[in-house]
């Protein structure tokens, strides 16, 4: 398994109400209830947290 396999994997995991997925131009995105983005899985880790406050 990949890195980028593993993130994603574990990014799913901790955020099962969300589609996170790395797009062809390797932005990682997940889509919820509004759709995120971030240059890394960790700093999309932190905007989940972030999004799930506000909109949960």
């Amino acid at each position: 398994m990949t890195g980028r396999a593993l993130l994603l994997r574990l990014l799913r995991d901790a955020f099962p109400d969300w589609e996170v997925f790395v797009d062809d131009r390797s932005v990682w995105r997940a889509t919820g209830v509004v759709l995120v983005s971030a240059s890394s899985a960790e700093l999309l880790a932190d905007v989940l947290l972030e999004a799930e406050s506000r909109f949960r």
